[in-house]
C-alpha cells in the first residue's frame, strides 16, 4: 500500500521552502517532533504546506525526500535553505538503539537526574490541568446547537479520528468543523 508522501514547509510570506519531509496519515500537519530552528521559522512567519509527491511507498519516499534535500541544501551545511537535520532518507521512527544507549537514556531519566525530580504541581496548577482535560470539555455543534459531554462522543458522531478532531479544537490545525469547547 502506498500511503507515504512528500511534503514542503515554505515561508507564506516569501514562498521559500525551508523544511523537506517524508509522512503519512497526517504528518505534514503535525508540529510534533521539530528542530528549534523549524519552530523558530514558524514562529516568526508561520508556515504553509505543499504536497510535493503522493501514493509512494515507503522506500521511495525516502529516496525522494533524499533527493528533494540535496537538490534545496541544508542551511546548517551552508549548503541552502532547508532546516532539516539529515539529508533525509531515514526517519526518525526507524532509529534502532544500542543496549548501551537505552540503559543510558534509562537511567537519565531516574533519580535526581530526572528533570521533574523533587517537583510537585502547585494547587492552582493541578486545578488548571484538571479543568482543560480536553476529553471531559464539553464540545458544541455552533450550526446545530447540539452539545456534546465529550470530544469522544463528538469525534464519534461526526467520523473524525479523536487526535484530529483534538487538533481542531486545541488550534494546533485548522478547524474543518463546526464544533468548538463549550465553556
Amino acid at each position: 500500500m502506498n500511503k507515504y508522501y512528500i511534503y514542503a514547509h515554505l515561508k507564506p510570506n516569501t514562498g521559500e521552502i525551508f523544511y523537506i519531509g517524508k509522512g503519512c496519515r497526517e504528518r505534514a500537519y503535525s508540529t510534533y517532533g521539530r528542530s528549534k530552528w523549524w519552530h523558530n521559522i514558524v514562529s516568526k512567519y508561520g508556515y504553509d504546506i505543499f504536497i510535493l509527491d503522493a501514493n509512494l511507498s515507503e522506500a521511495e519516499a525516502f529516496k525522494i525526500e533524499k533527493k528533494y534535500i540535496k537538490r534545496l541544501g541544508r542551511r546548517d551545511l551552508k549548503e541552502g535553505t532547508l532546516v532539516n537535520l539529515i539529508d533525509g532518507g531515514e526517519g526518525m521512527g526507524r532509529r534502532v538503539w544500542t543496549k548501551e544507549q537505552r540503559e543510558y537514556a534509562a537511567f537519565m531519566k531516574t533519580g535526581e537526574r530526572n528533570a521533574r525530580w523533587n517537583t510537585k504541581h502547585t494547587k492552582a496548577a493541578k486545578k488548571k490541568i484538571r479543568d482543560n482535560q480536553p476529553a471531559t470539555r464539553q464540545i458544541i455543534d455552533i450550526e446545530t446547537n447540539i452539545v456534546y459531554k465529550s470530544m469522544r462522543e463528538a469525534s464519534i458522531k461526526y467520523n473524525i479520528p479523536y487526535s484530529t478532531l483534538s487538533g481542531y479544537l486545541t488550534g494546533y490545525r485548522p478547524n474543518k468543523t463546526t464544533l468548538i469547547y463549550f465553556d
